[in-house]
């Protein structure tokens, strides 16, 4: 039966039929899911934020030195060339004839020396370069991670704290108006100054919340431009941004559930603390080294002249290849402290490795925990927003039946408008949870630093850098 040409023909056509009503949804999957792509406008803050943020200037000069570093600790592998060039004048005072002879002489000598075998010590200082280059990259990443986590915060909570400031002033509005109707009601006796006293004091506290809100949009804004070196207008949507926050939320949420069910990957902080722990084994490696016969070879050629008594001097050259063992057989105990200090601090770094992996476990222990809470406030709140919506509208029935006064209505809009920006602050809440659990499982897919940092050193600074 599955097997008629007429059945592959219509699941062909079903299938393109799928597929075509499937593009709509599957374009807007992905726009839902982080705010980069429903706020474009944060999109082209991350972008800037990683060239011109003063932390990501910071962590990019500490690698770039890492790198430098790097190099510099290569430098036992590579033979080491010393020139030497003397010029010296000598006065000589005798008793037999000539009685003074002075004598200009040039000296110079040219070395190179090459390490040949250190009991594992070169491999590990080189080793030391590439573990500290490590730290300095995953600190540039972690950075990143952290810092496109604040700025989202940031920038949601800037443009839900100019949600309030509308709201804010929209109530100071509200209560001006009805503060002036009371005022005519208090001239006719209608209403008592204890009533009219209440009415002042609505409209002040309306005020001050309008005036803290604003001073608290100024700050967030100031901090975000701070934070990401972001020069330009900061305007965000001009409508529908709280439909935006519970799309955000709810898109970021599904995707949120679906990583949270797994074991975390290792940390960064765990990640730069194994690190840690092998340039002490490396360090350990070498403090061993310093007792034992270190191995090395060198060639030296150096041409003097040769004084030689009523005469003119002799032009010398010598030339000599030969095998240097080094051995420092007692140096006092030193090496021996060196080494239990170095296994203790391996022991040290061990332990703090267990502590921060189990601190990262709790960490997601209490984002998954803190989780369930909002979601459960999320749950309640919309239903205190339906309570509030059927209120505004009986309140709205009563005052056509001149049942309800116009202060029982503004009261039901703003008990409304309250419990709306309430719910709204707890979609924000959900969002930032749910971002935070995806960086730490790494499904960030903005959670990752766009540039290379495999700039070569000779791009950044001058070509006569080094001499």
């Amino acid at each position: 039966m599955f097997g008629s040409p007429l059945t592959h023909q219509l699941l062909r056509v079903l299938s393109a039929m799928a597929l075509l009503l499937a593009g709509p949804m599957i374009q807007a999957e992905e726009p839902l899911h982080l705010p980069e792509t429903v706020f474009p406008e944060l999109e082209s803050i991350l972008k800037q934020m990683e060239d011109e943020s003063p932390e990501m200037l910071i962590h990019r000069a500490r690698v770039q030195a890492a790198e430098a570093n790097e190099k510099a600790q290569l430098s036992p592998k590579w033979p080491k060339i010393h020139l030497n060039l003397q010029m010296t004048n000598r006065s000589e005072f005798r008793d037999s004839n000539p009685t003074y002879q002075n004598t200009t002489q040039p000296f110079g000598i040219a070395r190179l020396e090459q390490d040949l075998y250190h009991w594992g010590a070169l491999d590990a200082q080189r080793d030391i370069g590439q573990f500290q280059k490590a730290i300095s990259e995953n600190n540039y990443a972690e950075t990143y991670r952290l810092l496109t986590l604040r700025v989202r915060t940031l920038y949601l909570r800037l443009l839900f704290t100019r949600e309030q400031i509308a709201y804010y002033r929209a109530e100071s509005e509200r209560y001006m108006q009805s503060l002036e109707r009371s005022e005519q009601q208090a001239e006719s006796g209608r209403i008592t100054q204890d009533q009219l006293e209440n009415d002042h004091l609505a409209l002040e506290e309306a005020n001050i919340q309008l005036e803290r809100t604003t001073s608290e949009a100024e700050m967030l804004e100031e901090d975000l431009r701070l934070a990401t070196g972001w020069q330009g207008p900061i305007d965000g949507p001009t409508q529908g941004l709280l439909q935006r926050f519970t799309e955000l939320e709810q898109e970021e949420a599904s995707m949120a559930a679906e990583v949270i069910s797994s074991s975390a990957p290792p940390s960064l902080a765990y990640k730069n603390k194994e690190q840690e722990l092998k340039i002490a084994e490396a360090q350990y490696v070498r403090i061993r080294a310093q007792n034992m016969p270190l191995l090395d070879f060198v060639t030296e050629a150096y041409q003097d002249q040769i004084a030689s008594q009523g005469q003119d001097n002799i032009d010398r050259t010598v030339v000599a290849v030969y095998l240097r063992v080094n051995w420092n057989i007692f140096d006092g105990f030193k090496t021996k402290w060196d080494k239990i200090q170095s296994k203790a601090q391996q022991r040290a770094l061990k332990l703090q490795a267990e502590h921060i992996a189990q601190k990262d476990k709790l960490e997601v222990d209490r984002l998954r925990r803190d989780r369930k809470l909002i979601e459960r406030d999320i749950n309640l709140w919309e239903r205190r927003v339906a309570l509030s919506e059927n209120q505004v509208k009986r309140v709205q029935a009563e005052r056509e039946k001149n049942t309800a006064t116009e202060s029982d209505l503004i009261a039901a809009e703003n008990t409304l408008l309250a419990d709306r920006l309430t719910l709204v602050n707890y979609r924000l809440s959900l969002f930032t949870n749910s971002t935070e659990l995806l960086s730490i499982f790494g499904d960030d897919p903005f959670g990752a630093p766009k540039h290379s940092l495999e700039e070569p050193v000779q791009d950044v600074y001058d070509e006569d850098f080094y001499w």
